[in-house]
């Protein structure tokens, strides 16, 4: 019969099983064409979560093969993982959630989709390096009402760890019994001490003064407490060391110190630490009368109520004025500490604001007296950190 065209074979009919044309006035018949087989499923279209596969087969002619059924599948991927999310970086740490005392802080994260992280997201840990709260305070008087025996006591309203400082003795009469936490720091010679400049006793092996003070010390400087009158006898104690403000320099910026005695500070009511300040007070929020103690030259210990001065009267003088001084008064020694008259002169709270590290004498102003402030941060958190430990 010889090769026939697509068209040929597509008017070919069978007869009796045998294949004849239709006559050529006849319509001719539609080819259709024949599906094949189906191809594999294609891989997923993702290796996590939700994903599609495809699979595709052939129509093979001659013909095409509408109405036979689709060329193309596509369905859900099947037992697919879920999918895990990447972490971000973390944030930086927050604030602390507190002011002071053992607060924490916390850090967060976040999970990069798609899916999830399943791993924690905030992390928290206690704050480094606060400062510690300090409590109110309140007066117990005694039954019969004298009032020259009045003992100060610490109401604890937060973490107040250093509420054994907040005391005094019972005797107010003197001004030792005022200020047992007085130091004086010197040697002895020829039996006599030699007064140098002044401390304040913080706790039984600590004593805070100017850096300037004790920058030189040898072994022959100590260390004398309890007396009201220097040529007097009373406890005397040896230095172990010494540590500086880390901030000390030549300028005699954050001219602050820590002595360590070699042995504890036996307390008595003569002998007691002094309040440490809190840190929350700016400079001018002291401007108001303060209590400078003192040894003069008779060797007595005397208190001078001064006021203390606005930073923009203390900038007047030529002293390189910085935000870690106040300055007060006239008089004083090297290491002279100056308290808040509100506390100590109407109810004996030894709360300590400054140390006497300098003056200035000046023709026109007169003389000046220049204190390190103690609540500053960074002064603050140098004698806390050493009271921690």
């Amino acid at each position: 019969m010889g090769t026939k065209t697509e068209e040929e074979i597509c008017n070919l009919k069978f007869v009796n099983d045998t294949l004849t044309f239709k006559r050529s006035n006849q319509s001719p018949c539609k080819c259709q064409g024949t599906l094949g087989q189906w191809s594999e499923w294609s891989e997923c279209s993702t290796t996590c979560g939700e994903g599609t596969q495809q699979r595709q087969r052939r129509c093979i002619g001659p013909g095409d093969c509408d109405g036979l059924g689709h060329l193309e599948e596509e369905r859900v991927c099947p037992d697919l993982p879920g999918c895990k999310g990447t972490l971000g970086q973390w944030s930086e740490w927050s604030q602390c959630s507190r002011t002071c005392g053992e607060g924490t802080q916390q850090r967060q994260r976040r999970c990069i989709g798609p899916g999830d992280c399943d791993v924690a997201l905030i992390d928290e840990e206690p704050c480094q390096d606060q400062p510690n709260c300090f409590g109110n305070f309140f007066f117990v008087i005694h039954t019969k009402l004298d009032f020259s025996k009045v003992r100060l006591f610490c109401l604890v309203l937060d973490d107040c760890q250093y509420c054994t400082n907040c005391k005094m003795g019972e005797d107010t009469s003197s001004e030792l019994a005022r200020t047992p936490w007085i130091a004086s720091i010197g040697y002895i010679s020829e039996s006599n001490w030699i007064h140098e400049c002044m401390g304040s006793i913080i706790s039984n092996n600590m004593i805070i003064t100017p850096a300037k003070c004790i920058q030189d010390f040898d072994n022959f400087t100590q260390i004398k407490v309890g007396s009201q009158l220097l040529t007097l006898d009373s406890p005397v104690y040896d230095i172990a060391s010494v540590k500086f403000h880390p901030e000390f320099n030549d300028n005699m910026d954050y001219n602050i110190a820590i002595i360590y005695t070699t042995e504890p500070i036996e307390f008595t009511d003569s002998i007691m630490p002094a309040c440490v300040p809190q840190i929350t007070k700016e400079h001018d929020a002291l401007k108001r009368k303060a209590v400078l103690i003192s040894y003069y030259s008779s060797m007595q210990l005397k208190l001078k109520l001064m006021p203390v001065k606005s930073i923009a009267y203390c900038q007047r003088f030529d002293y390189s004025f910085k935000s870690h001084h106040l300055c007060a008064g006239k008089v004083g020694g090297l290491g002279s500490p100056l308290v808040q008259y509100k506390y100590h002169m109407e109810s004996g709270f030894n709360q300590l604001i400054g140390l006497r590290v300098d003056e200035e004498v000046n023709e026109e102003r007169g003389t000046i007296g220049f204190f390190i402030r103690l609540n500053h941060p960074k002064v603050l958190s140098f004698v806390l950190d050493a009271l921690r430990k």
